[in-house]
């Protein structure tokens, strides 16, 4: 066996999945959701207005293989793919970003699971409460894992660390080989932000496999928009990228 449980002497299911495919649909309802924001940005109280939103694009996206439940590996049991709050299958120092075996488990707030993964393992793996559970070696389980943020005040320095570390966090999964893509999207209904803007790029050098999504969308005392991509987008969303307002 695997550690964490998970069985390697079993044959493996197989699925004929469009990885690119999917990663760009994924994005399209990213973008749906940035342009949702941009209109309507107190249509978002919390963070979690932005994952209850998030989840409705992808299941009324048109790509049916997001939308279907999957078969597990038990029987009679399926699932979707996509879920809030999933864990990580690593440990870490959540003060000083170290990965550590001795640490605590951290979450993504949405992620895309890979059907081959949920065909091929039980519930209780796939669910991955219990770490010792956890299949910790298993390469791409998520076809994507996403971090939202709202910025519904000044930005605090705290916050900035928050961001900064939810970006660490989406690189370990692609570093680890856990998430086929990992998104980072922070959006801001308060005011301009200059300066996290240019810390931004930073970041983005820092953090180059994680496709980033920063959008300000302010209504008072001014209407002023401003979008920043970040790490190779394909599709964007067709606004002025400055702080002149919408087309």
């Amino acid at each position: 066996m695997k550690e964490g449980g998970c069985l390697s002497s079993q044959k493996q299911i197989r699925l004929v999945i469009d990885f690119e495919k999917l990663r760009v649909e994924i994005e399209k309802c990213i973008n749906s959701l940035g342009e949702k924001f941009i209109r309507y940005p107190y249509n978002f109280f919390t963070e979690s207005d932005a994952h209850s939103f998030l989840y409705y694009y992808i299941f009324r996206s048109g790509y049916k293989q997001l939308k279907l439940p999957y078969p597990t590996k038990d029987p009679f049991i399926k699932t979707v793919l996509v879920h809030r709050e999933y864990p990580t299958n690593f440990r870490y120092r959540k003060y000083s970003m170290e990965l550590d075996e001795k640490g605590g488990r951290g979450h993504y707030d949405l992620v895309v699971l890979n059907p081959e993964f949920v065909a091929n393992h039980s519930i209780a793996e796939i669910m991955a409460k219990d770490f010792k559970k956890t299949c910790k070696d298993e390469s791409y389980h998520l076809l994507a894992a996403i971090e939202l943020k709202l910025i519904a005040n000044p930005l605090s320095g705290r916050f900035q660390d928050e961001i900064e570390k939810d970006f660490c966090k989406l690189s370990w999964a692609i570093d680890k080989k856990h998430a086929w893509s990992v998104y980072m999207v922070i959006f801001n209904r308060c005011r301009h932000e200059e300066a996290f803007v240019n810390k931004l790029d930073r970041i983005a050098r820092e953090n180059p496999n994680v496709r980033g999504l920063y959008i300000e969308s302010v209504l008072k005392p001014e209407r002023n928009c401003y979008i920043n991509y970040i790490n190779n987008w394909e599709k964007k969303l067709p606004f002025k990228h400055d702080n002149s307002g919408m087309n």
